[in-house]
């Protein structure tokens, strides 16, 4: 007995981590960890869990919920937001009549599962009107057509069917919350999984996004499922498993055009397995021992999740070529390339500081190869041309667009937005464990543990490879765009948390972490999207430092219509930056410039009378308002003028006559 007790201490119960007096369990799960012909396992370290995480799965479970309710509340109180009308109005067409005309820069599988939650409320449609027919023609039409349906026509309560639309959505948060818990669980242990899932789940960027209706967090969703299965397919390339990566990468395929990128995530996640010289256990059981065998499992896995991906493509839209049952309609596919060549152009213009003249009307246009392809599967009909059209449109429109940072105004991309972007509205404690955690774990690995260090790189490289291609990114417009990475990071804090501190104080520590990081985001609990942290906040709640979808995009209609009910008895004049009709949330404005898009009048205010201005966030930024005295207006105000109220973050109120901070300018 003795000699028995000692060989299975040996082999798998317990052994004490030299230098640290710390106890670590090596767990063996035979169902994931292949064999060698010796018949020996691989293993992989995982930290003893203390008896009160017996039942862990229930805190993942917990954060799940916790996240819904927040972000469901926080977006229950928030009016539309810039992209929604366009993304409902998309997803209802497609789910009732099969029209994939309306914003087929997102691809459709995510809009059906948002029109779910429409059923039952009516929509009156007029598909004969000249707009419903121009938008295919010109697609810049569009967002004036879905306003019009949605905010202008009296039959339809837009307000409440983008109100219905984003009931669904938080599913996709709980979604992420969900498979950064069991990746950090599968790495470290239970408690890792835990706070992983804890520290997601209140995120503040996270939760800013995952009640609207956009893609943003469904696409973070489905690329994390794509990373998941991937890694998972890299220890033991079971049925089920090959399954799951296929079904991710097809889902991905249908929500956002990022998941296009797949391969430049996962191909170096299969490099890392291809090289390793374990066997890869495979579907059957099956041992693969030679690298020629490994490279012949993973273009069989690349052909697989391709084939998966186009299927689920032309599902998504019934497969049907034509974006609507009507065969005599199509999108006019030289419109991106116009688009393209313009904003080309345009782009040259902003970024030589001349004033912008007149564009050229006709020229020879060099197209990139998104275009190219779009073009020739639209040729050969490979692919939905609604889904062709809005790749070939989105890369046209990412060419050129103004961007706002520190209180400066630039044309194109910086590599500098989305770190400045990530500092800016990531909470301080965030920040302060991720430079920890990334300096003990890249310490823990070189000096301790290989196994875990070659788990870990399974998480850095995808990690790594969407910070580089948001680097070269040139649409610098919401640190949204990076979201994808944000599980990988917050899976790497669970499993730092969870191996760096010892049994006695690791319930203190990580409670203490978690209240921390929770408070710092659920102080500002309802305005996630205007999030700041506090020391990027400064004295005008980050006014100075982002724009757009950072901070101000449209969402605090609602706050002032509470607003306006205490003061009915001035005029309000309002600069609006968003899509929904500020009269659906029964606001009584006068629009002045820069203004709503869609307003048919524009009012000139007597800056001596009595009453208020209303400015957006963004509109006081001029981060889409051109060069001259208008922007030169703005800045002004920005600046020098005294608010006598800030509704939400992005909504600033002066009283008439404007009190100046430095007196009257």
């Amino acid at each position: 007995m003795p000699m028995n007790s000692k060989k299975r201490n040996a082999k798998g119960a317990a052994r004490p981590n030299a230098g640290s007096g710390q106890v670590e369990s090596i767990q063996v799960d035979s169902a994931s960890v292949p064999t060698s012909s010796a018949g020996k396992h691989e293993t992989r370290n995982e930290v003893e869990q203390p008896s009160w995480f017996a039942r862990i799965n229930l805190w993942i479970v917990a954060a799940m919920l916790l996240h819904v309710l927040i972000a469901g509340h926080a977006a229950s109180t928030k009016s539309a937001t810039f992209d929604e009308s366009v993304h409902a109005l998309g997803g209802m067409l497609q789910w009732r009549w099969s029209d994939y005309r309306l914003d087929p820069e997102t691809p459709s599988l995510w809009k059906h599962l948002a029109a779910l939650a429409t059923i039952g409320l009516p929509l009156e449609v007029n598909f004969q009107q000249p707009d419903s027919r121009a938008m295919l023609e010109n697609m810049n039409a569009q967002e004036r057509w879905a306003i019009k349906v949605l905010f202008q026509t009296e039959e339809n309560d837009g307000v409440a069917l983008i109100d219905r639309a984003r009931m669904i959505m938080p599913i996709f948060g709980a979604g992420v919350v969900l498979l950064v818990g069991l990746w950090a669980q599968h790495l470290a242990g239970k408690l890792a999984g835990a706070v992983s899932a804890f520290w997601a789940a209140v995120d503040p960027n996270l939760l800013a996004h995952s009640g609207l209706v956009t893609s943003d967090v469904a696409c973070t969703a489905s690329l994390l499922a794509c990373f998941y299965y991937c890694w998972r397919m890299c220890q033991r390339a079971s049925l089920s498993r090959v399954a799951m990566f296929s079904a991710a990468c097809g889902i991905a395929a249908c929500i956002k055009f990022t998941s296009l990128a797949l391969p430049v995530f996962l191909l170096p996640m299969a490099l890392m397995r291809i090289i390793q010289p374990s066997p890869w256990q495979v579907v059957g059981g099956h041992l693969v021992s030679k690298t020629s065998g490994r490279l012949a499992m993973v273009g069989l896995g690349i052909a697989l999740a391709g084939g998966t991906a186009w299927l689920a493509i032309w599902s998504s839209y019934g497969f049907r070529y034509l974006p609507t049952a009507d065969s005599n309609l199509s999108f006019n596919t030289q419109f991106p390339i116009n688009i393209y060549a313009h904003n080309q152009w345009l782009n040259q213009q902003m970024k030589s500081g001349q004033p912008l003249g007149k564009p050229p009307e006709s020229g020879v246009v060099e197209l990139n190869r998104v275009q190219e392809f779009c073009l020739l599967a639209q040729k050969y009909q490979l692919l939905p041309q609604a889904y062709l059209q809005g790749l070939a449109y989105q890369q046209a429109m990412s060419n050129a667009s103004p961007s706002f940072i520190d209180g400066q105004h630039q044309a194109g991309g910086s590599m500098l937005f989305f770190p400045k972007a990530w500092a800016y509205k990531s909470p301080l404690t965030t920040i302060v464990a991720v430079l920890l955690s990334l300096v003990y774990l890249t310490w823990n690995a070189y000096r301790r543990r290989r196994t875990m260090a070659l788990e870990l790189a399974y998480l850095f490289l995808p990690f790594a490879a969407l910070i580089v291609m948001s680097l070269i990114y040139s649409l610098n417009i919401g640190l949204r765009h990076l979201l994808p990475a944000f599980p990988l990071m917050w899976i790497g804090l669970g499993v730092a948390i969870a191996t760096a501190f010892r049994k006695q104080l690791t319930a203190r520590v990580v409670v203490g972490l978690l209240v921390m990081v929770a408070l710092e985001s659920l102080a500002s609990h309802p305005n996630y999207i205007a999030y700041f942290n506090f020391a990027s906040r400064g004295n005008n709640q980050g006014l100075d430092r982002l724009s757009d979808s950072n901070l101000d995009w449209g969402q605090d209609i609602r706050l002032l219509d509470r607003w306006q009910e205490d003061h009915r008895d001035v005029p309000l004049y309002l600069s609006y930056f968003g899509s929904a009709d500020p009269a659906a949330y029964v606001v009584d404005y006068q629009n002045i410039s820069p203004g709503y898009f869609y307003a048919t009048t524009t009012a000139t205010p007597d800056i001596n009378s009595r009453g208020f201005l209303a400015y957006s966030a963004t509109w006081l930024q001029g981060t889409y308002v051109p060069s001259g005295p208008l922007r030169d207006q703005m800045d002004m105000i920005r600046q020098h003028a005294r608010p006598t109220e800030v509704l939400g973050g992005t909504i600033y109120l002066y009283s008439l006559p404007i009190q100046w901070r430095e007196g009257p300018k």
